[in-house]
Parts: C-alpha cells; sequence; structure tokens
C-alpha cells in the first residue's frame, strides 16, 4: 500500500474572537488563560478508530499537540512517492506566550469544549469512520471531546441540534488551528520556521521479515543492520497482533535509531541474528509515556 499524505483534516472555517496581532504578551493581569508549562499538554487533536489495522494505533501520531513551554508538535504531508520515507513527518516549531494564549483562547471562545462529550449520531449513517479527539487541559478545564465522522457527519440526518453545533464548532476550530500561519501575528513565534521534531523517545513496532518478497514494482528490499547490540527477535513485548512485538527506545538509544530511521524507507528491513526485521516508527510526544498502550 502506498501511503501518499497525512493527518488530512476534513472541516470548514469559523471566525473566533482571539485577540489583535500585535498586542503585548499576555499577563495573568490580563486576563490571560492559565496554563501548565513544561512538556504538559495543554490542546491535541487526534483521530482514534476507524477502520485501520491495529498497528497503525500503535504507530499513528496526533495531527496537533501544543505544550506548555509553546513547543507544537504537528504532522507534515508525506512526499507522494514510494518507497516513501519510514519516520512519520512530524514538524516542531515553538510559539511564544502570545501565541499560546491566542491558540488557547481560539480553543475556549470555539464553545464546544466546556465539558467532556462524545457526539457519535453520524455513526447510524457513516460506517468505518474516525473520532476526531479533542483534548484541552487548561484555562481551569480538562476536557475530553470525541466526535465521529468530523467533516462529513455534521449534516446527515438524525443528530441532534446540539451535535451538529459540535460538529460545526470543532471542524471550525479544527481548520483554523491547522492554518495558524494564516492568523497569529508574526510576535506569536519563537522560531522562525518549522524544523524536523527530535524525539526522546521512539516506540517501535516490529515483526520477522524473513519471507517479505520483494515489492510488486520489483524494487529490492533495502537491508540495513539492527542499530543496536542485542537480539531484535527479544526486542520490547508481544503486541495484540500475532507476530508483532513492541518497545520503546530512550534517550542515546533513541538518538541512535532516529539517525538510522532517518535515512530508510518503506522497504528498508534491520537484519540482525541472522534474520530480517520490518520496523515501523512512533516518535513519542514530550507528555506521552514511554509504553505501548495506545488508546484506540
Amino acid at each position: 500500500m502506498i501511503l501518499v499524505a497525512a493527518s488530512v483534516f476534513l472541516a470548514g472555517c469559523r471566525a473566533f474572537d482571539v485577540g489583535h496581532g500585535g498586542s503585548p504578551s499576555p499577563s495573568p493581569g490580563d486576563g490571560a488563560v492559565p496554563h501548565d508549562d513544561g512538556d504538559a499538554l495543554l490542546l491535541r487533536i487526534e483521530h482514534r478508530g476507524g477502520f485501520v489495522p491495529y498497528e497503525y494505533h500503535l504507530t499513528q501520531a496526533p495531527g496537533f499537540s501544543l505544550h506548555g513551554d509553546g513547543r507544537l508538535i504537528v504532522t507534515g504531508a508525506v512526499a507522494a512517492i514510494y518507497p516513501g520515507p519510514l519516520l512519520p513527518p512530524l514538524l516542531e516549531r515553538r510559539l511564544t506566550e502570545e501565541g499560546i494564549q491566542l491558540v488557547l483562547r481560539a480553543a475556549l471562545h470555539s464553545g464546544a469544549l466546556d465539558q467532556d462529550a462524545t457526539w457519535n449520531g453520524a455513526a447510524q449513517s457513516v460506517a468505518d469512520a474516525a473520532d476526531t479527539v479533542f483534548t484541552l487541559r487548561a484555562g481551569g478545564h480538562e476536557v475530553l471531546v470525541s466526535v465521529y465522522a468530523l467533516g462529513i457527519g455534521g449534516n446527515l440526518p438524525g443528530l441532534s441540534e446540539d451535535e451538529r453545533r459540535s460538529h460545526e464548532a470543532l471542524g471550525g476550530l479544527q481548520a483554523r488551528l491547522t492554518d495558524l500561519e494564516s492568523w497569529l501575528p508574526a510576535t506569536a513565534w519563537l522560531d522562525g520556521g518549522w524544523q524536523p521534531y527530535h524525539p526522546d523517545a521512539i516506540r517501535l513496532v516490529t515483526r520477522n521479515a524473513d519471507n517479505d518478497a520483494p515489492s510488486q514494482d520489483g524494487i529490492e528490499l533495502r537491508l540495513e543492520p539492527w542499530p543496536l547490540p542485542g537480539d531484535p527477535a527479544r526486542f520490547g513485548e508481544r503486541t495484540g497482533v500475532d507476530g508483532w512485538r513492541c518497545g520503546v527506545v530512550t534517550n542515546t538509544d533513541a538518538e541512535t535509531w532516529h539517525a538510522a530511521l532517518a535515512q530508510a524507507d518503506q522497504l528498508t528491513r534491520w537484519t540482525g541474528g541472522g534474520h530480517r526485521y520490518a520496523v515501523t516508527p512512533r516518535p513519542l510526544l514530550p507528555d506521552e509515556p514511554a509504553g505501548c498502550e495506545v488508546p484506540i
């Protein structure tokens, strides 16, 4: 299967009152939204569920994550080539406190993240779609809102008016958050541009690939040595998929793997102990635990 795009958000636009460009960085006295700092998660958009293989859940990254220190991590586009890069295209940029405040105010002013909610009425008409999950942890809120088939389900029959309004508000918020450059002032950005995200930990899903054949296009598999000492057959732990294992590398081990993965593509296989292995990586975000359990 050729993957040609990542993290496509289907939604319309909606305007929000998020302040004026060029305003000074907010302070508590200016009515700023209080939030944690450091690695703490403030706002996230991710997809869960849908008709995809189980192992996909182990490697899918959130599309938008804002952290307390201003780090904003998003998924970029995947080049339409085969074989494509093995590492998912995560990008990072840092917001100033002003930028953090503008983004959090946009989320709060949407009116759709005031309390936990699950909107799944569209499941009556749409099969095998994913849930879009919004997490907000700021301004005294700790909220998780899940909406099924966002972008295609808001106008379907059988939805309550509250659910229709939530589809509209969350779709508009998602569109706004995935187009920050169009409305955030220059003073909202601490960094001049997006850079590749370099994780401190990487989740690796592995399987034996001794019997993998060349691609249907006849492209031979590319063989590389397993980057770290040890038997790849014993790496990590078993998953819910027969033959698949999952483990997490951190710190210098993560740096070693990241360097190797950056040069790998979808047809790269890793050799060790006389066998070949396929590896699917998922860089972990600053707030995520170094483990293999994921919400589905």
